[in-house]
């Protein structure tokens, strides 16, 4: 089931690259890559799980992420938890809408 989920920065957020998140993920069992798309943002590209991240930067920081995939992978750990434990762990919470 496709889902998008929007991620902001809390009172605690981290400062974080899109590199190191892009490497939390794959330490998470995620392997993925970087594809910026326009001035500020970047896509954190899930293949083949169709699912990806949108990435808005400034200066270089982290500073909202659109999850863009499924809900449940079937071949393995589920995508859509671990992107959001991670970016509960860098102090990013999702929002409402």
């Amino acid at each position: 089931m496709p889902v998008d989920v929007y991620y902001s920065p809390g009172e605690s957020a981290q400062s974080t690259t899109v590199q190191d998140l892009a490497h939390q993920i794959s330490l998470a069992g995620f392997p993925c890559f970087i594809e910026p798309e326009a001035d500020g943002i970047h896509r954190i590209v899930l293949e083949p799980l169709n699912s990806s991240l949108v990435v808005s930067v400034d200066k270089n920081i982290v500073t909202f992420v659109t999850f863009e995939g499924s809900l449940v992978d079937e071949s393995g750990p589920d995508l859509a938890e671990a992107v959001d434990q991670i970016m509960t762990a860098i102090g990013f919470s999702a929002g409402d809408e």
